[in-house]
């Protein structure tokens, strides 16, 4: 287990530089100047100069880029041009609402999508299943953003019993915060809803025909223990890959949520830092939101290794 656990760890440090070195590259080849993007329209030759030579953009991207991964390495990763402010202390102020959208996001997803799955699989071919088919169906197939308008003009505007946009903090207010969260929790949550159900679904039905779940119920055990104790267990694996997956997913659809729902999150933040090429910001920003991803799937890999040993050969 330790030599499995060294080699998923070093290659997920590999990926996470190979990112750091294609986002340093992107972030620095779109089009634009970040002078004009700071000091205006019609800066002079002078002030153009200073603001080059202040971030270093007057050298060379190798060279750009190895002091930056040097400060990086170090817990330094700039300053936001446009705040003036530590880029570390941005994502710290702007995470606890994007880590709230998608926790809560995840567990709707969960709660949801593995007993639709589960039911779906134990009905097949009944209109139960139909149903719960067609659920997966239109949850991957609705933008989230599109889903997001459609749940503030009903419960907002029509009905008036959610807010539309903005949250308060929790430790401020719990009750408000929670029910602010709750449109944007469908809007993001539903199309992972969708994706756990059908994976749950596919997992069942394949497990339900194995022989010791046919045994299983020839002892005259009852349908719920033989679902529960026999098949979901086996059942999981798959599903608690495709929810690492889908973790990852949930934080890069935050950043069309939060801008959706006005929630000043880390998906506010890329985009800000996108539409004003804030350099420094956007690459901590995405790079945090990619070492978030990585981890995610070096902690299930970890675990697969775990349940079945079988994986720490591969």
């Amino acid at each position: 287990m330790l030599a499995f656990t060294v080699r998923k760890l070093a290659i997920s440090l590999f990926t996470l530089f190979g990112v750091a070195v294609v986002l340093f590259i992107l972030v620095r080849v779109v089009p634009g100047d970040p002078a004009d993007a700071i000091l205006g329209q019609f800066p002079t030759d002078a002030e153009r100069q200073r603001i080059l030579e202040q971030y270093r953009l007057d050298q060379s991207l190798p060279v750009q880029f190895g002091v930056w991964l040097r400060e990086a390495v170090q817990g330094d990763l700039g300053y936001s041009w446009y705040t003036r402010e530590p880029v570390t202390r941005s994502i710290a102020d702007a995470l606890p609402i994007t880590l709230q959208l998608a926790l809560m996001a995840l567990a709707f997803a969960l709660i949801v999508g593995i007993p639709l799955g589960i039911l779906a699989a134990i009905r097949r071919g009944k209109l139960l299943d139909y149903l719960c088919s067609g659920f997966g169906v239109l949850g991957v197939s609705i933008p989230n953003f599109w889903l997001g308008a459609m749940l503030i003009l009903i419960f907002a505007f029509y009905l008036r019993i959610m807010p539309s946009a903005g949250v308060p903090r929790f430790t401020e207010d719990p009750l408000g915060n929670l029910q602010a969260m709750i449109l944007p929790t469908l809007a993001l949550g539903t199309a992972v809803a969708a994706v756990v159900m059908r994976m749950t679904r596919s997992s069942m039905l394949e497990v339900l025909n194995q022989d010791y779940v046919r045994t299983a119920k020839a002892k005259g055990l009852a349908p719920n223990i033989v679902v529960t104790r026999h098949a979901l267990r086996n059942a999981l694996i798959p599903i608690l890959t495709i929810t690492g997956i889908q973790t990852g997913y949930l934080l890069g659809g935050s950043v069309v949520i939060e801008q959706v729902f006005g929630l000043r999150g880390v998906g506010w933040l890329v985009f800000n830092a996108a539409t004003n090429r804030d350099y420094f910001l956007l690459q901590a920003v995405v790079l945090f939101i990619a070492a978030v991803f990585i981890t995610i799937n070096l902690v299930v890999d970890l675990v697969y290794g775990l349940v079945d040993p079988r994986m720490r050969k591969t």
